[in-house]
């Protein structure tokens, strides 16, 4: 968890550690509430990643959530992909050879900045193996754990694959952080070359 934490922090993304007195004088006594971390290995990546426990500190049962996560069904790429067919047969055309390109998002959560009037809230706590005590960080982007987070950044993919599809008439679809574009062998540059294009720009 500390080597994890530590990286964050090189990255930018989890603010340096800071002790209880230090979080009490910046927020208040009682002004502040961390999310203690927990690691969980992911056998696919070979790799480890920190997991914000919101169900034990209390956040999750704060929010009270009227959205819910929307993702794609598994149906939707076999509807594209043959609505595409019927469109290149109804021009006279064969049936066309129909590619696919996927583009994952990095850090996914980790990337979206939290909103600055939430700083109290989004600190996390980790034991300090050198300093032999609990100290605590301010998360700068989504947590991990933390149920919101999910929702929260469900809407950013969601908001660029209806950019896609309505201004650049690209068949693109989401599943969380992950895009997948089906094109035929005449569209296929135009798809992957513009969706990037779209991503660059929004960020």
């Amino acid at each position: 968890i500390y080597e994890k934490s530590s990286k964050e922090q090189s990255a930018g993304v989890l603010g340096p550690w800071a002790s209880k007195s230090q979080m009490d004088a910046k927020y208040g006594v009682n002004g502040w509430r961390a999310v203690k971390r927990f690691a969980v290995f992911q056998a696919g990546s070979n790799s480890w990643r920190c997991i914000d426990n919101g169900l034990t500190s209390g956040h999750n049962g704060a929010v009270t959530m009227w959205e819910r996560i929307h993702t794609t069904s598994s149906c939707v790429g076999f509807s594209v992909a043959k609505r595409l067919v019927e469109l290149e047969r109804a021009n006279g055309g064969s049936i066309p050879k129909i590619f696919r390109a996927t583009r994952g998002m990095k850090s996914a959560y980790r990337q979206c900045p939290r909103w600055e009037g939430h700083a109290n809230v989004h600190i996390v706590c980790a034991y300090h193996p050198e300093l032999q005590q609990w100290m605590f960080a301010e998360l700068c982007g989504l947590a991990f754990g933390i149920s919101i987070a999910v929702i929260l950044f469900n809407r950013i993919p969601s908001f660029i694959t209806a950019v896609a599809r309505r201004w650049l008439a690209i068949p693109a679809i989401h599943f969380f952080d992950d895009f997948k574009i089906t094109a035929t062998a005449k569209t296929r540059k135009f798809a992957w070359k513009n969706f990037n294009a779209l991503v660059d720009i929004l960020g």
